[in-house]
């Protein structure tokens, strides 16, 4: 037999889904193979949508609290280290509140003595307790603090 007239067309074997990889072999046929969208980087979400193909969209790392600084390495993915909340200042306390971040408050300088002024000192990283002026300019009356009640 003569097959002169016999036409051989390519099958087309697109499956209209931009996720797979679409080929003829001769033994078995279409062949649609998924393909990756893999890119290897931690701070993504890989997706193939049937429509568009491979989707790459940001990891978000924000674990929610504010003490953190929420970064991505490509490598190793989310990270969440810790903030530091030291002004540098000597006169606040600092901390730090996972809702809020860092809040700085003003040192308390008491010595529990209602006899002294207590103030802190910036300059000398320090606080200081000054004993209060009780003279009344009164010579009729003797002077003194009682520690308690501060006159």
């Amino acid at each position: 037999t003569s097959n002169r007239g016999c036409q051989h067309s390519p099958v087309d074997c697109d499956d209209y889904n931009e996720c797979t990889d679409d080929s003829c072999e001769p033994s078995e046929g279409c062949i649609n193979i998924k393909i990756k969208c893999d890119d290897d980087d931690m701070c993504t979400n890989d997706y193939c949508h049937p429509d568009i193909g491979c989707r790459t969209d940001p990891v978000d790392c924000d674990d929610g609290n504010e003490c953190t600084e929420d970064t991505c390495s490509p490598d190793d993915g989310c990270e969440n280290k810790e903030i530091s909340c030291d002004d540098g200042q000597y006169c606040t306390d600092d901390s730090c509140d996972s809702l809020l971040g860092c809040i700085s408050t003003p040192k308390v300088c008491d010595d529990y003595d209602d006899c002294t002024t207590d103030t802190c000192f910036e300059q000398d990283s320090d606080c200081s307790f000054v004993p209060i002026e009780c003279d009344d300019d009164n010579v009729c009356t003797d002077e003194e603090c009682d520690p308690v009640v501060g006159s």
